[in-house]
């Protein structure tokens, strides 16, 4: 059988004598179709040359799955796969020599797990859960489980731990040494409260009696005609709490 070449292959069909198989060198076997080489079997493997694709067709073979190299590779790039399928949600990467293997997305990659994020919606994103103090699984959020423990609390001691409730609270830095907020630990929680502080009271003070309206409201002391005289009343606007301007939205963490 001779070699042959792209455009005259050694086995072709007839009336296409320019799609077939040839013997390009030795210990090679090369594919041409249109009297051009597309792909070649050597004792490396299966080359497909000159960034065609391998497709990979769906069930009625109307759609496919198209994998090709990049238009320019400046050195020969290598992937080796993992040895396993990986689990949900994982994503490959590379050591950077080209051996991969599965990550989570929970990795500094990603998200690290135990992140607490506001939501402008009130549909918990996959992948966390609302920060409303729920008991969940310790084995089915394993990973935020070994991340916060019983910090926000221990669930029923066993099988559950609780996720932070952060439904109607604010965030505060921990401290952590710094000596601002001292005396917390992280997790803990703090209830209402107003800074110590003074105000500045000023008052007339007249003779009982004269117009244009006598001073009728607590003697807090003088003699004679001439008494110093006070009075009491409100500033600003009060509720059942003490607050800043806020919006609210809502708190999730991740798994």
């Amino acid at each position: 059988m001779p070699d042959g070449t792209a455009a005259a292959p050694s086995i072709t069909n007839t009336g296409d004598e320019d799609t077939g198989i040839f013997f390009n060198t030795a210990n090679e076997l090369s594919f041409s179709t249109g009297g051009t080489e597309r792909a070649q079997i050597d004792t490396n493997g299966l080359h497909i040359l000159s960034q065609k694709p391998v497709r990979y067709y769906d069930a009625d073979n109307s759609h496919y799955v198209e994998l090709k190299a990049a238009s320019t590779v400046t050195s020969n790039v290598t992937l080796t796969l993992p040895t396993s399928d990986g689990d949900a949600e994982q994503y490959l990467k590379t050591d950077g020599s080209g051996n991969m293997s599965w990550a989570s997305v929970s990795t500094p990659a990603g998200v690290p797990t135990a992140s607490v994020f506001a939501m402008a919606t009130s549909t918990v994103p996959s992948g966390y859960l609302e920060c409303n103090g729920a008991a969940v699984s310790r084995t089915t959020y394993a990973d935020l489980f070994a991340a916060i423990g019983t910090t926000y609390g221990a669930g029923n001691g066993s099988s559950t731990f609780n996720v932070p409730d952060m439904r109607g609270e604010f965030l505060r830095g921990w401290d952590n040494g710094r000596g601002v907020d001292d005396s917390r630990t992280l997790g803990s929680s703090q209830g209402h409260q107003l800074q110590e502080h003074s105000h500045t009271v000023a008052y007339n003070s007249r003779n009982v009696g004269d117009p244009p309206n006598p001073i009728t409201i607590g003697d807090v002391g003088g003699s004679g005609s001439s008494k110093q005289k006070s009075t009491s009343g409100t500033t600003g606007t009060f509720g059942s709490e003490t607050r800043p301007r806020n919006i609210a939205m809502m708190y999730v963490i991740k798994t």
